[in-house]
């Protein structure tokens, strides 16, 4: 090819292309909507990822029409090469085979479509068996363990339990490189926690040094077995930073926070205890933790006031010494330096413990001492530790993490156990927190935008190929690629997640591409001449030459994701599901829409093939039907309705009577002559009366007025004049259309004759021309004629006969006519049909 060839050829083939591949771009835009919309955490996940792909897929574009031409105008080989490569041997046997079964599946079409969306119903029963989790746990390597003692608890308890522990775990694991343990609450408390609580974080070594476990969730049930020696604590095992998610997220540590609320702290306490229970037998469910809400020791002082009030005792005297004796009270100040402490004076410690406080004595109004158990008692009771709320509604939290299962069904599960087991007040009630929480909100917000996505992706398919028919077709291949994803999660025990829920999106772009690839194909080649009409040529010529592309689009988009899907780095188990979804899919989309495409598009065509026939074939025997209704209709009535002879004069009279332009005529004399003689309006008389407004009030004067309008006397006669001259104009009027209605009968009548009188003439002829045809016949077998003189005399024959059918229509028209003329309500004919002969002069004959 020289240059300039060359050049057209780039120029060419970029034209055809650009239209696809920018309706393509967009739908690949669109298709990144939903995951632009995510919020949260799972927005934090995926946006950037969306975003960047976005962008890079515009810069695709711009590229691919700009770039690519010009270096494919400048680098690209002109000459063409014959000699077949390794990639065109292995395509040429795939095609055989693709061929094979394109070939069996066209020919079964019904077979293929079942087949194909029994598959899409299996794999929709096989996603409810997925399970579903929120975003798949990263192995952080290390772990991170919760202590809790029991409320109350001193500090130096808590340190020496969490020493312990810490011995405990190094002895039996020398797995774990350091031991960290935090207490209580820092000076800047960014993380409030009470002293019985310590986060205690387990530096691991790499995990091919382990021994003692061969697996992380093996490695935490050995931990707890080691740790049950130490007593007085609870043990809950995480990740450092996904348990700081977890409480970012729902205020709870745990994977899931079910929330019990209710108004009497004690009851909710009691109920989440009871609850716990049935938690820690659904499978998957692990460390199941109430939260401290009770077991505060409270000393409960009861005053009896009226013994108090017969001793004259001051109360508040009263409270100062008990609260002296058992909580402390400020004496002073102690100095060190700068730094100054309180002075606290309370009772020994040894003396608090046995609540006595008949030891303890108040002075009485008269100076007597006497001791404080004569007017108080006290008590050592377990009160709130703390009071949580939600939505200003008292809650207690039963934290649970999931081990080995996915969160939504243990969820399910713990719901069913919960709801048959335990029986609430009135007022109280469950809610799930946690990553589930999180998980049915971004559920809830795919649900409405990945439809509207996926309306819009219909609407550019319409816009692309201006057909419903062919946009479906394409779009059909969205719900196919389901079905690689979900088995390819399966297969590989993952559950689904919001990473999977990504991964599904992006598949619906690439999915797509493929259709419009191969319907963009088959309608160019259908604007060819060579295969208008022809569906299934068409599919043999452009299927073979689709599957080389089709083929790579789907084999270079799953190799992209193959890294994803086998890393084992940290944070691959966020990509791993995605991955997973989108290989499987596109390896299960390709195959199908090389097979489900052409086999949709054939039953399309033929469909609307036939349809189209159909639809002809209906208008035609419409079209044919109704002819042959007014043809009958036209006979019948001929035929069937009597008709009516009558004389002219009979006409004459019956058309004056019902003409409804003579009846108008009539009418407006009649209405002009009412108008004659009207009377003459002489207007309203009116009476007024004043008194004393001529003279003044004390002269008593009356005043009475009558006022009378005569109008004009001349009116009356200008009016009859006017009607005269009406009345006069419309006789006029009527006596014109009486004679262009006579005139009309007339003609009518005369035309009938004519007709009548015609019909006959042709139809005696008709006869003549059919003894003469059969004498013609009969003369040309005994061979007194030849062939031509026997078709002069049929042509003859057949134009008579023709000339009857058109007299009969003639006279058919003339009796309507004059049925019209006459304006009768049945059918009318001239009861005389005898046409005069008048004789014509010379002169009339040289005129």
């Amino acid at each position: 090819l020289s240059k300039e060839e060359m050049d057209a050829e780039v120029e060419k083939g970029a034209g055809n292309v650009v239209r696809s591949a920018t309706f393509a771009v967009l739908i690949i835009l669109i298709v990144f909507f939903p995951i632009l919309t995510l919020t949260g955490i799972e927005g934090k996940y995926f946006t950037p990822m969306a975003k960047t792909l976005v962008f890079c897929i515009i810069g695709a574009l711009l590229l691919s029409l700009t770039y690519v031409p010009m270096m494919a105008s400048l680098f690209l080989k002109r000459t063409v090469s014959v000699k077949p490569t390794l990639a065109d041997r292995f395509f040429e046997k795939l095609n055989r085979v693709y061929r094979r079964t394109l070939d069996f599946c066209l020919s079964h079409v019904w077979g293929t479509l079942v087949s194909a969306f029994t598959l899409l119903i299996l794999s929709f029963f096989l996603f409810t068996r997925l399970g579903a989790e929120f975003i798949p746990t990263l192995d952080e390597g290390d772990f991170a363990m919760q202590m809790t003692l029991p409320a109350g608890s001193s500090l130096s308890r808590s340190i020496e339990v969490s020493l312990e522990a810490e011995k405990k775990l190094k002895q039996d694991f020398p797995e774990i490189k350091h031991v960290v343990a935090k207490i209580g609450t820092a000076e800047v408390p960014t993380d409030p926690m009470a002293v019985e609580d310590a986060d205690v974080m387990i530096v691991m070594k790499p995990f091919s040094e382990w021994t003692s476990a061969s697996s992380r969730a093996e490695m935490v049930e050995k931990m707890k077995k080691s740790l049950e020696t130490v007593e007085g604590a609870e043990f809950n095992f995480s990740q450092p930073i996904q348990l700081r998610f977890n409480e970012l997220m729902t205020g709870a540590k745990a994977d899931i926070a079910i929330k019990l609320y209710g108004e009497d702290m004690t009851e909710l306490y009691a109920k989440a205890k009871e609850a716990a229970k049935y938690v820690e037998q659904v499978p998957g469910a692990a460390d199941v933790l109430v939260e401290q809400a009770m077991g505060l020791p409270q000393l409960l002082v009861k005053y009896d006031r009226s013994k108090i009030a017969r001793y004259g005792i001051d109360i508040e005297e009263l409270n100062s010494i008990i609260r002296t004796a058992y909580a402390g009270e400020t004496a002073g100040v102690v100095f060190e330096n700068e730094r100054r402490f309180d002075l606290v004076l309370r009772l020994d410690n040894e003396k608090v413990k046995d609540l006595n406080i008949d030891k303890l004595f108040v002075r009485t109004g008269e100076g007597i001492q006497i001791p404080v158990s004569e007017v108080a008692s006290i008590d050592l009771e377990n009160g709130p530790l703390q009071i949580n709320r939600d939505a200003t509604k008292r809650r207690i939290v039963i934290g649970v993490n999931v081990r080995d299962a996915d969160i939504q069904q243990v969820v399910e599960q713990i719901r069913t156990s919960l709801e048959k087991n335990i029986k609430l007040k009135p007022g109280y009630y469950w809610e799930y927190g946690g990553q589930f929480e999180n998980l049915q909100n971004a559920v809830r917000t795919l649900s409405i935008v990945i439809p509207i996505a996926l309306m819009l992706i219909l609407l550019l398919l319409f816009f692309a190929f201006r057909s419903v028919i062919y946009s479906l077709v394409v779009f059909s291949t969205v719900p196919l690629s389901l079905i690689g994803g979900v088995v390819a999660l399966w297969l590989r025990g993952l559950p689904f997640s919001i990473s999977a829920g990504v991964g599904f999106i992006a598949l619906f772009g690439v999915a797509v591409l493929n259709g419009i690839l191969m319907i963009n194909h088959f309608n160019d080649l259908r604007k060819e001449k060579t295969y208008t009409m022809c569906t299934n040529r068409i599919i043999a010529k452009g299927c073979p030459h689709l599957l080389r592309p089709v083929f790579l689009t789907g084999l270079v988009a799953s190799l992209g994701f193959v890294p994803m899907a086998v890393a084992t780095s940290a944070g691959a188990e966020v990509q791993r599901p995605l991955a997973t979804v989108v290989i499987g899919g596109l390896i299960v989309s390709t195959v199908l829409t090389l097979i489900v495409i052409p086999v949709f598009y054939r039953l399309v065509n033929v469909i609307a093939h036939l349809w189209g026939r159909k639809r002809h074939r209906a208008r035609l025997g419409r079209k044919v039907g109704m002819t042959c209704m007014l043809l009958l209709a036209a006979v019948s009535v001929s035929a069937v309705t009597p008709q009516k002879a009558i004389t002219l004069d009979e006409a004459v009279e019956i058309a004056l009577q019902n003409h409804p332009r003579l009846k108008m005529a009539s009418a407006e004399i009649e209405r002009s002559r009412a108008a004659r003689g009207e009377v003459w309006d002489v207007g309203n008389t009116s009476f007024s009366y004043s008194w004393g407004q001529l003279n003044g009030e004390y002269k008593k004067d009356n005043e009475l007025a009558v006022e009378q309008s005569l109008g004009s006397l001349l009116t009356p006669f200008y009016k009859n004049a006017l009607v005269n001259a009406q009345v006069t104009t419309g006789t006029h009027y009527r006596d014109m259309v009486k004679k262009e209605i006579v005139a009309e009968v007339k003609r009518a009548w005369v035309y009938y004759q004519y007709a009548f009188h015609l019909y006959h003439l042709y139809g005696a002829q008709e006869e003549l021309a059919l003894k003469l045809r059969e004498s013609g016949d009969l003369r040309y077998q005994q061979g007194d004629i030849d062939q031509t003189e026997r078709n002069m005399i049929a042509t003859l024959a057949a134009e008579l006969h023709t000339r009857s059918l058109q007299a009969r229509e003639e006279m058919e028209l003339a009796s309507h006519r004059f049925a019209w003329a006459c304006y009768a309500g049945e059918q009318v004919v001239p009861n005389d049909s005898s046409l005069a002969v008048l004789p014509l002069s010379l002169q009339d004959r040289m005129l």
